[in-house]
């Protein structure tokens, strides 16, 4: 699903080795953590090149990625931009947006403004899109920002889910899931 080879860029700060080099396989999860600063969303923007690769090569599958902001249109309302995510996609049938807006009940509230929603909500909204984007691979950072404990196990069930069908996530968190996968660790 991923692969990275000889990663060098300054604005990375690795504890176990420079270059990276490290490998995301079919029904794994890499957590990337570590202090802020340490170059975690770097990295994952490297990934998922938004930033330009200096040194090494980066090998992925097609992903879904999902930064800090979460690319949510704020005047459109939560299923138009789930409509909108999904015709981007190709995915994500009308019965399993109702079924994965209902598991942050966000079903009951679909007409509203995205720009009405707290931060939560439209972390829970960005995480509805990872799900409904049938890509292989998810390139999160920090999904856990934002969300109160019920989202936060609603976000751990979709990850096994994804994990499940053979697809990988490489996510930067501060909230590392020892049960749920491995751990690199930035200075």
């Amino acid at each position: 699903m991923l692969k990275v080879n000889h990663l060098v860029d300054p604005r990375i700060y690795s504890t176990i080795n420079s270059p990276l080099t490290f490998t995301v396989k079919s029904g794994e999860v890499l957590f990337v953590t570590g202090h802020n600063g340490s170059g975690k969303s770097t990295l994952l923007s490297l990934i998922a090149k938004i930033s330009p690769l200096q040194k090494g090569s980066i090998e992925t599958k097609t992903f879904f990625y999902c930064g800090h902001e979460t690319g949510l249109k704020e005047s459109l309302s939560i299923q138009e931009n789930i409509d909108f995510r999904c015709s981007v996609y190709g995915s994500g049938t009308k019965v399993e947006q109702e079924n994965a807006l209902s598991l942050f009940h966000l079903n009951k509230i679909k007409k509203r403004l995205v720009g009405t929603l707290s931060m939560g909500q439209k972390r829970q909204l960005a995480l509805v899109s990872a799900f409904l984007s049938n890509k292989p691979l998810w390139i999160l950072d920090e999904p856990f920002s934002n969300l109160d404990n019920s989202a936060k196990d609603v976000f751990k069930y979709l990850l096994k889910d994804h994990l499940q069908k053979a697809r990988a996530a490489i996510i930067a968190s501060h909230d590392f899931l020892k049960e749920e996968g491995t751990c690199l660790e930035l200075a």
